[in-house]
């Protein structure tokens, strides 16, 4: 029977997996583990999940031809695992890091739309709430009066 750490772990991977898969246009294979845990129950876990997915990274990299491809899972306290998988420059055979930068386009919206849903599920603010008053040193300029950017704007 599968922890439900592991489940958690594991369906995250795969949601940020199939979001990344089909960006980049592979192969080869490295691996970077970040700091060893404290958990001895989270690094097994933890083990157990990085195994299973290592196999489906190479296989997706061979389908979908991806050079390259640099994964992390964290949890809120940090850091619990990165790798890293192929090259970074075909050309020049440098092996991909965990410190391989790669221009993420279009997928920062997503990720800025989730973050900013966090936080108003937090209670930060609502939907339709202005955005000028949240802002410190940057403001929205030229606003219609009585028609204020609001985050639900932001997000569309």
């Amino acid at each position: 029977m599968q922890s439900s750490l592991a489940r958690r772990i594991r369906m995250s991977v795969m949601i940020a997996l199939l979001g990344v898969l089909t960006l980049v246009p592979g192969g080869g294979f490295s691996v970077f583990p970040v700091a060893a845990q404290t958990d001895d129950g989270v690094t097994q876990a933890l083990a157990r999940v990085v195994t299973e997915l290592e196999a489906e990274i190479r296989r997706g990299m061979l389908e979908g031809q991806i050079p390259s491809i640099t994964l992390a899972l964290t949890d809120r306290a940090g850091d619990l695992w990165a790798g890293a998988y192929g090259e970074s420059n075909l050309w020049a055979g440098t092996l991909a890091s965990t410190e391989t930068v790669y221009l993420i386009g279009s997928t920062f919206k997503a990720q800025s739309t989730i973050a900013l849903l966090q936080q108003m599920e937090a209670g930060m603010f609502q939907l339709d709430d202005p955005v000028n008053p949240v802002l410190s040193e940057f403001q929205i300029r030229g606003e219609e009066p009585g028609f204020p950017v609001t985050f639900r704007h932001l997000l569309t």
